[in-house]
């Protein structure tokens, strides 16, 4: 989903700019990358320091020092602190210090994730040294996140064989999924359709939910409608429950496709072994259907319904509606 130091609150001075660095050939020792790590820690804190008091510093800071502090930030130095941050910490220490790392490392990964190629270039070889599974997942996942979003071109043939290649783990193939569908939506949507569209699972690949919501992050980035495989989706009894809930609900964004009110109407009527389905649907179609037309629909169902949870589901809904 090793322990790391604390980092005291107060700012440390900067330490000098010659950073260690492994060598090109060879494996360094425990040693060696735990001084490595500690200075460019120690780097990485004073020069994030004297961005937070420049920022902060009430009219101290104008518009070209925070471009020219942008644009200084040392890459090497930016994503060794990003790691540090994704590092569990000692789970003896007190609850002030975990949430202060956890509210450090969304800042930190928002930060780079907007901070440029060289910068996601440098998470992206972080990512790939630290790839194993005996490193921390977040380590793994933040890094691949900010690689993915500051160099997209780049991170684009890593994101594609995550996914498609059986071995990888698979919490870091399903991030791959997001990430591709936020970072390069039109070849997402190619990459993740005939996933989408299997109708019976025959391999080891991500969740159907999680293949379903990339896919719709994906069509809204490019401009194309998921319908079609959303009503695949919802109305394949081999799919996963978690992917047919996920379709019903986001088949009611696209009220303005017959296909996908047909495909609603069906679920709430037949889906009779799958109740929250029902539901599902019926929340779809009362956010798509004229109130009068609701009405007519769901008082016509709940005439012929026997499951005691559901009429009750639908009169409650009808009641909310104001129906005669």
């Amino acid at each position: 989903m090793l322990t790391s130091k604390y980092v005291p609150d107060a700012l440390l001075p900067p330490p000098p700019l010659e950073a260690p660095r492994r060598a090109a050939t060879g494996r360094a020792t425990p040693t060696e990358r735990g001084e490595c790590a500690e200075s460019l820690s120690r780097r990485a804190l004073a020069h994030a320091g004297a961005l937070v008091l420049c920022l902060s510093s009430g009219g101290g800071c104008g518009t070209e020092s925070i471009s020219a502090t942008a644009a200084s930030i040392d890459p090497e130095l930016a994503v060794a602190r990003l790691v540090e941050l994704c590092t569990p910490l000692d789970p003896t220490l007190t609850s002030d210090h975990h949430d202060r790392q956890l509210r450090e490392r969304r800042e930190q990964v928002a930060r780079l994730k907007a901070a440029g190629r060289e910068v996601g270039l440098e998470a992206l070889r972080a990512y790939r040294e630290l790839a194993h599974e005996d490193n921390p997942l977040m380590v793994r996942l933040r890094t691949l996140e900010v690689g993915a979003h500051a160099a997209p071109r780049d991170a684009r043939p890593l994101l594609e064989k995550l996914i498609l290649e059986y071995g990888h783990p698979m919490d870091v193939r399903t991030e791959s999924l997001r990430l591709l569908a936020e970072t390069a939506p039109a070849r997402a949507v190619e990459v993740i359709d005939p996933l989408v569209r299997v109708k019976r699972k025959s391999q080891t690949v991500p969740e159907d939910e999680f293949l379903v919501r990339s896919y719709v992050t994906a069509c809204q980035g490019s401009n194309t409608s998921p319908v079609d495989a959303l009503v695949d989706v919802a109305t394949n009894i081999f799919k996963q429950d978690a992917a047919r809930h996920y379709a019903a609900q986001a088949l009611g964004d696209f009220g303005h496709e017959p296909l996908a009110v047909k495909a609603l109407e069906t679920l709430l009527i037949e889906s009779t072994g799958n109740t929250y389905l029902r539901i599902k649907a019926a929340q779809s179609l009362r956010k798509i259907l004229p109130a009068e037309q609701a009405c007519t629909l769901f008082g016509s169902v709940a005439e012929r319904e026997a499951g005691v949870n559901f009429l009750k589901f639908l009169n409650n809904m009808l009641e909310d509606l104001g129906c005669p």
